[in-house]
């Protein structure tokens, strides 16, 4: 995977996030608000460990990628491996949020 390539990666999977909390936030203000405010608003603040990894992974992405043309000199290095990190620390946030809605819904929606 080229370097602009895992960048688009990280900006889709912001935007994913980020379209995830609008649809909460529009749930909460509606006129037909959901039956426990506070477990979505706890939601809310779940999503940011998850959500502020990506930005920062975006950020250096784009330093990574357009270092050159910006500062006409070579990339630091580092720029990529935080990145990466900052990635995988997301992604193993979004694989636990995944793993307790699993559980929520066998536990509280299972027909069995």
């Amino acid at each position: 995977m080229t370097h602009f390539s895992f960048l688009q990666l990280v900006v889709a999977l912001s935007a994913y996030i980020s379209a995830v909390r609008l649809a909460v936030i529009s749930r909460l203000t509606s006129a037909n608000p959901p039956s426990n405010p506070e477990s979505a608003k706890w939601f809310l603040v779940l999503l940011i460990p998850a959500d502020a990894p990506l930005v920062v992974a975006g950020i250096l992405l784009a330093l990574d990628v357009f270092w050159l043309d910006m500062f006409q000199s070579s990339t630091p290095a580092a720029l990529y491996t935080v990145a990466v990190w900052c990635f995988m620390f997301a992604v193993v946030v979004l694989a636990i949020h995944h793993l307790v809605a699993w559980i929520n819904s066998l536990v509280n929606h299972s027909p069995w």
